[in-house]
């Protein structure tokens, strides 16, 4: 976005050139520019070829709000983005990777607290803890942030867009840790089906004998040990899962979110 200030645009100009100055909606002056105000004519931005040479100079401008929000909205970067940003830099070094797993740690401890049920503790308390955490986590993102810039002498480009509103840090500590526990959920649910696929005939055998969908459910529970998450996914399975390609595909993706969680039992909280 190539712009420039008004007040700076207007400078060097004969003072007492009649110009027009309007954004897309209105007209903001009309007249010599010995008589526009400073403070104003500070707020507003010329817009890239916005100069119309016609009876009188028009000059195409927006006020510095709306510069504003098209910057935020251009240098705009998801969480998901982030993440998978900051997941890449690990590989730099073991250093990295271990900085790295304090920030998981942190989001999650954070998080605990960001979303405990009030009446456990009284709220003071629990302010003043969802602050200690939030404090560690912006702490051991800029850390990891610093050790990356160092190992490659560039300034990190999702810290950045991450920015410094603690409202905002808060929001993506809270979204690494529902990340981790999804996939985690995931990664749970699909070894029921592996387990399953294996042992189908065992399976078979139970659902079988339940009187319905419900104790199939209860009996997969009870008698090999499930989660209630787990014992419904079986319930849920349909034929073509037990198929060769379908429990390749399957024990794929096992496999890659084993690598995921590398390590993430000693950081997990």
């Amino acid at each position: 976005m190539s712009m420039m200030n008004l007040f700076e645009f207007l400078e060097n100009w004969e003072q007492n050139t009649v110009i027009n100055v309007k954004t897309e909606e209105k007209e903001i002056f009309y007249g010599k520019i010995v008589d526009l105000s400073e403070e104003d004519v500070s707020r507003y931005w010329v817009i890239e070829g916005g100069v119309l040479l016609e009876n009188v100079v028009t000059i195409l401008v927006e006020h510095e709000d709306e510069v504003n929000r098209k910057l935020e909205e251009q240098n705009e970067i998801s969480f998901r983005k982030i993440f998978e940003y900051m997941r890449e830099d690990i590989t730099l070094s073991l250093e990295l990777k271990h900085q790295y797993d304090l920030v998981i740690k942190s989001a999650n401890q954070y998080n605990f607290y960001r979303n405990m049920i009030l009446g456990e503790e009284n709220l003071e308390a629990i302010n003043k803890k969802r602050k200690f955490y939030q404090d560690i986590f912006i702490d051991m993102l800029e850390q990891y942030a610093d050790s990356i810039e160092e190992e490659t002498a560039h300034k990190v480009a999702w810290r950045v867009a991450l920015g410094s509103d603690k409202q905002k840090l808060g929001d993506f500590a809270e979204y690494i840790s529902h990340v981790i526990e999804s996939v985690m959920v995931r990664k749970k649910i699909l070894e029921a089906i592996k387990w399953a696929q294996e042992h189908h005939n065992t399976v078979g055998d139970i659902i079988a004998r339940a009187a319905d969908s419900m104790n199939a459910r209860q009996q997969l529970m009870n008698q090999l040990g499930f989660c209630m998450e787990q014992a419904q996914a079986i319930i849920d399975m349909r034929l073509r899962m037990f198929c060769d390609k379908e429990r390749k595909k399957i024990s794929e993706e096992i496999d890659s979110l084993r690598e995921y969680f590398t390590n993430y039992a000693d950081v997990l909280w």
